[in-house]
């Protein structure tokens, strides 16, 4: 009975101790799952950081963009107002001469009315000439400005591409 007791004992041992080792490895495995889990929260983490930071990027060369878009335009603007006030300052010195040289012309004598009148006649021909020709002049110098507007914007545009180009490649 003693050996029987002993061999029943030694079973029971037996089956305690498979018990343990099927336990250590069930707490294996779930620990093992844990830190996958743990890992994988890592990854996702690390992505989500990544993704953040590119949006960010993007917004800043979006700002930068902008930036450079309303300094273009701001140079542009300045240079149509500083053509137009050159303009501007053109026709007024042409207007006073024209004045002083008919009030030149008021101070002569009676004697030279007659003359006088066909030179005035003489100086609204001329005048008229001289506006047809400064027409002529403004609408060339217009003409200058739109060209040289037109070969801004395309070099602005070729900068733009080459930036666009630049950033697809870093991208990369």
């Amino acid at each position: 009975e003693m050996r029987e007791n002993k061999k029943e004992s030694e079973k029971t041992e037996r089956l305690k101790r498979v018990q343990e080792e099927r336990w250590k490895r069930e707490i294996q495995k779930i620990d093992l799952i844990k830190i996958e889990e743990k890992n994988m929260r890592k990854e996702a983490l690390r992505k989500m950081e990544e993704e953040n930071l590119k949006r960010q990027k993007e917004k800043e060369n979006e700002e930068a963009k902008r930036k450079m878009r309303e300094e273009a335009q701001k140079q542009k603007e300045e240079k149509r107002r500083e053509k137009m006030e050159r303009a501007a300052l053109l026709n007024m010195e042409i207007k006073k001469m024209q004045e002083e040289k008919i009030e030149k012309m008021k101070i002569k004598t009676m004697k030279q009315q007659e003359l006088l009148r066909k030179q005035q006649e003489f100086q609204r021909k001329k005048a008229e000439q001289k506006r047809i020709e400064e027409e002529e002049l403004r609408c060339r110098v217009t003409e200058k400005i739109r060209e040289e507007d037109a070969k801004k914007k395309e070099e602005y545009m070729i900068r733009r591409r080459c930036q666009k180009e630049r950033r697809i490649y870093d991208q990369k």
